[in-house]
């Protein structure tokens, strides 16, 4: 059975379209995933969490007032 995912030289583009912001939809739609499911489970621990997001929201608000 083939794999869902197509081979990719170089690296793992994935992690660089998370790192600028893509969603996990439109991965899903770049892999060629044929769930978000599959998306999910295999970069899901990638993304980050809304704490880690908060996290920079604060931090970032506070650069600004210090």
């Amino acid at each position: 059975m083939p794999s869902e995912e197509p081979y990719i030289a170089g690296g793992s583009p994935p992690v660089s379209l998370i790192d600028q912001g893509f969603t996990p939809k439109q991965i899903q739609t770049l892999m060629g995933h044929s769930s978000i499911t599959l998306t999910f489970d295999t970069y899901g621990h990638l993304f980050p969490s809304e704490e880690d997001e908060q996290a920079q929201r604060s931090a970032a608000e506070l650069s600004v007032v210090g």
